[in-house]
């Protein structure tokens, strides 16, 4: 029985397989960066959701050319009836502050499949300015501006 499963399985393979170059969807979709924007030092990772189906990630590499950071990894899936999918973080490291490019270049071991190139931008801050900070800070800025406003009319007002 279980012959007759694999010959089933390698049958599909085989007539599903397409020998052009055609680009076809990653088995991993939905590229996001985590935390977004993040402070210089902060670990970031690259998210990506997938299918559902039994994914086989082989290898995975991270390559850091200028401000485009490519993430690939060699990965394949097979897909009967698929399970609900899910988010999978991919660590990428951490950066000086700058704006960035990810990109996510899968690739297949099944026959040389081409997968679609993803890719989103992301941005890293100076550590003295934590991103969650910027909207206090602005309050606080305006809050004395306020107050000197306020100091100055009083001042400028004739006591009768």
């Amino acid at each position: 029985m279980a012959g007759i499963r694999v010959a089933v399985l390698l049958l599909g393979l085989l007539c599903c397989h397409d020998s052009g170059a055609q680009a076809i969807a990653a088995p991993f979709t939905n590229l996001r960066v985590v935390p977004n924007p993040a402070s210089a030092g902060q670990p970031i990772a690259a998210r990506l959701f997938g299918s559902g189906c039994a994914t086989f990630p082989v290898s995975e590499s991270i390559t850091i050319e200028g401000n485009v950071v490519t993430l690939t990894h060699e990965t394949d899936e097979i897909c009967g009836v698929p399970l609900p999918g899910g988010d999978c973080d991919f660590p990428i490291g951490t950066f000086p502050p700058g704006h960035y490019t990810l990109i996510y270049a899968p690739t297949s071991g099944f026959g040389g499949n081409t997968y679609v190139t993803q890719s989103v931008q992301f941005d890293v801050l100076p550590t003295g300015i934590p991103a969650s900070s910027l909207a206090g800070l602005a309050m606080l800025i305006l809050a004395l501006l306020g107050v000197g406003v306020v100091g100055s009319f009083r001042r400028t007002r004739p006591r009768g």
